[in-house]
């Protein structure tokens, strides 16, 4: 059985309106996806999750982990 674990980062785009992005974050989960082949796939925090859910709509793997913590920025802001 083979160990082998690779971190591909993906360019996450950080802005006040992620629909204007999210087309352009699924082109490029969907081509990562593509090329490595993972077995096992994890997002970190909600918008990246919402990514790879609708990536692997198209190119579907075995396993998936989300990993949604904290408040994000709701947590930092004192409003």
């Amino acid at each position: 059985m083979q160990q082998d674990v690779s971190v591909i980062p993906i360019n996450a785009r950080r802005s006040n309106n992620p629909l204007l992005h999210l087309p352009f974050d699924l082109i490029e989960m969907y081509s990562a996806l593509r090329t490595c082949e993972p077995d096992v796939v994890q997002a970190f925090a909600l918008q990246p999750s919402v990514v790879v859910t609708l990536a692997l709509l198209f190119a579907p793997t075995i396993r998936k982990i989300y990993t949604i913590t904290g408040l994000g920025l709701i947590d930092i802001d004192d409003r």
